[in-house]
C-alpha cells in the first residue's frame, strides 16, 4: 500500500459505478450508530500473513472467498501513482472532502470534548504525543509504525541519534528495504512484520473476514486504552473521496452519538487528522491491494513480552524467500545421518554461508559500534557476548573456521554467525537425524541476556518468513512440535524453558517463538 502524493492534481475522485470501492456506489455515510457500540467478539485472527506478491489475479479468489457483497466484484486499485509532479507543479495541502470533519475546526473540537467526556478518547494522549508527519509521500505505515511503537513505551534497543535510544521511520528496516518502500510502500502483511521484529505484537484483520460491527466494537474498546493495544488502519483514499491510494493511519478516538473514528493522518501536508463515519472507514478497506491481491483491514498492535535485541537485528532484510530457502535446505540436510559431529557441523555451516544471509546481521553489528551507547547497556552487549562465546555451538564453529580454508572469511564473524544459528528455529536442530552428532548444535536451557537475545533475533526472523508462509515447510504449532517423533532430551531441554517465559496472556506466544512456531 501507498500513498504516493503527486500528480493528483488533474482530478477529483468521483464516486460512481466504476468508482471500484466497497459496493457499486460508495456508501453514505452513516451518521447515527446502528448499535449501542457494546464489543463484539472479534475472530481470532491468522498471525500468517499473506505473500508479499500474490500469483493471483483477481480479487475473487480472496476478498470474494465469503461471496461478501462489499468485497466481490472490487476492482483492483492501480499499484501505484505517477511518481512525482511536473516541474513547473506543486502543491499545498487539499481541502477535506466530506464525509470528514477537520479535527482542529470548531465541529471536530465539538466532537473530540462529547468524546473526551463519554471515555472514549484515552488512547489519543499517548497516540498525540508521539504524533509525526511522515518523511515521505509511501512512508504512511512506517510512520504509523513508528507512532504507535513509541506510545506503546517500546525501547528500540538501539541508538537513534547520540545516546537516544527512539524510534523513527529509517529504523525500520528490518523486513523491508527502505528503498522498497519509498518507492511501494509497504502491504498490510509487511507492516506486521515490521511490528513484530521491533518489539510489538501484531494481530491482523482483514474487511472481508469480519464484519462492520466488530470494527466498531476494536474501535471504541482501542479508544479506552491508554497503553495500548492500539489500533491501525489500512484503507483505500479513494472510497472516501480523498486523492491517492492505500494508506496507513492509526485510531485515537471514538465519538459514540455520531458513530466517528478519529483518524491521525500521517500526511498532514495533504490532509489533516479527522473524524470519520465508522461504516465509510471500514468499507474502505474492502478495496483489493494489488500487491497481495488482498482486502485491507486492520492490525491490533502491543507490547510484545519479548525483549528487543541489544545488539544482533536483521538489518535491511527483504528477502523472506531466502530465509526460508535456508531453514527448509536446514532441516532437509538435518535429517539425514552425518559421519561425525564435526562433518555435520561443516554441512550446516557450509549451507548457511552459500545462503548469503549473514550480512543481514552483520551490518548492523557493524553500525553499532560506532554509535555512542549508554555504559550500563555496553556492559549487557558485553555479558552477553561472553555467554554466546562460552557455548559449545560457538566452539565448534571456531573449530570449523580454523580446520577448513572454505570457512577463513568468517574468523571476524563468530559471533554473528553463532547468533544466526542460535536464532534459526529450534525445530531446525530437532531435525537432526542422529542425537549423538547433536551436541554442538544450539540447545537450551541458557542464561540472561543471552537467551532473550536469541528470541528477540528469533522473533524477527520469524516475522519476515511468515510473509511467505504457504512457501515454508509446516512452522509446527505447539502440539504439533510436540508430536513429531525429535530427540527426546531436546524435546525435554525446550519445554523445560517455555514455563519462565509464558507471561500471563502471552503464553502461547512466547511459547510458540521459543518452539520455533508460527503463531
Amino acid at each position: 500500500q501507498q500513498t504516493n502524493q503527486h500528480h493528483e492534481h488533474h482530478h477529483h475522485h468521483h464516486h460512481g459505478p466504476g468508482c471500484g470501492c466497497a459496493a457499486p456506489q460508495c456508501p453514505a455515510p452513516v451518521l447515527d450508530p446502528p448499535g449501542s457500540g457494546t464489543l463484539v467478539p472479534l475472530p481470532e485472527p491468522s498471525l500468517a500473513a499473506e505473500p508479499d506478491r500474490s500469483s493471483s489475479t483477481t480479487s475473487s479468489s480472496t476478498c470474494g472467498a465469503r461471496n461478501r457483497p462489499s468485497c466481490t466484484g472490487v476492482s483492483h486499485e492501480a499499484s501505484s501513482e505517477p511518481r512525482g509532479p511536473p516541474a513547473s507543479a506543486s502543491f499545498y495541502r487539499r481541502a477535506l472532502p466530506a464525509p470528514a470533519i477537520p479535527f482542529s475546526s470548531a465541529q471536530g473540537r465539538k466532537l473530540f470534548a462529547e468524546a473526551l467526556a463519554n471515555g472514549d478518547m484515552a488512547s489519543y494522549f499517548p497516540l498525540s504525543e508521539h504524533f509525526r508527519t511522515q518523511n515521505e509521500p509511501a512512508y504512511c505505515g512506517l510512520t504509523s509504525l513508528t507512532i504507535i511503537l513509541n506510545a506503546l513505551g517500546v525501547d528500540p534497543g538501539r541508538v537513534w541519534k547520540g545516546p537516544w535510544r527512539w524510534f523513527h521511520e529509517d529504523m525500520l528496516n528490518c523486513c523491508t528495504p527502505l528503498d522498497t518502500v519509498k518507492e511501494h510502500g509497504v502491504t498490510v502483511a509487511e507492516l506486521a512484520s515490521l511490528a513484530r521484529c521491533n518489539g510489538a505484537t501484531a494481530r491482523s484483520y482483514r474487511h472481508d473476514e469480519t464484519t462492520e460491527d466488530q470494527f466498531r466494537a476494536a474501535v471504541r474498546t482501542m479508544s479506552r486504552q491508554e497503553s495500548g493495544p492500539f489500533l491501525l488502519a489500512a484503507y483505500s483514499r479513494s472510497c472516501l473521496g480523498q486523492t491517492g491510494s492505500g494508506h496507513f493511519s492509526p485510531v485515537a478516538g471514538y465519538h459514540a452519538k455520531s458513530d466517528m473514528a478519529l483518524v491521525l493522518d500521517t500526511a498532514t501536508f495533504k490532509y489533516p487528522p479527522h473524524w470519520l463515519p465508522v461504516s465509510a472507514l471500514f468499507n474502505a478497506m474492502a478495496k483489493v491491494d494489488p500487491r497481495s491481491d488482498r482486502c485491507r483491514g486492520w492490525l491490533l498492535l502491543d507490547k510484545s513480552p519479548v525483549k528487543p535485541p541489544l545488539y544482533f537485528m536483521l538489518d535491511n532484510s527483504g528477502r523472506a524467500d531466502d530465509w526460508v530457502l535456508l531453514i527448509n535446505a536446514l532441516e532437509e540436510r538435518l535429517s539425514r545421518p552425518a559421519a561425525s559431529e564435526a562433518d555435520l557441523v561443516e554441512a550446516v555451516m557450509q549451507i548457511v554461508q552459500e545462503s548469503d544471509l549473514l550480512p543481514d546481521l552483520s551490518n548492523y553489528v557493524e553500525r553499532f559500534r560506532i554509535y555512542e551507547v549508554a555504559e550500563g547497556h555496553r556492559r549487557q552487549v558485553d555479558e552477553m557476548l561472553a555467554q554466546l562465546r562460552a557455548t559449545p555451538t560457538f566452539a565448534a564453529v571456531q573449530a570449523a573456521v580454523r580446520r577448513s580454508p572454505q570457512f577463513a572469511s568468517l574468523a571476524t564473524k563468530l559471533d554473528v554467525f553463532t547468533m544466526l544459528l542460535f536464532a534459526l528455529p529450534p525445530r531446525v536442530w530437532h531435525r537432526a537425524a542422529d542425537c549423538a552428532h547433536c551436541g554442538a548444535f544450539p540447545t537450551l536451557p541458557l542464561p540472561e541476556p543471552l537467551r532473550s537475545e536469541i528470541l528477540a533475533v528469533r522473533g524477527q526472523i520469524q516475522a519476515v518468513a511468515l510473509v511467505v508462509p504457504d512457501r515454508l515447510s509446516p512452522l509446527a504449532s505447539v502440539p504439533a512440535l510436540i508430536a513429531t517423533p525429535i530427540c527426546s532430551p531436546c524435546l525435554q531441554s525446550s519445554l523445560s524453558n517455555a514455563a519462565p517465559l509464558a507471561l500471563n496472556s502471552h503464553l502461547h506466544y512466547t511459547t510458540t517463538l521459543l518452539l520455533g512456531g508460527s503463531s
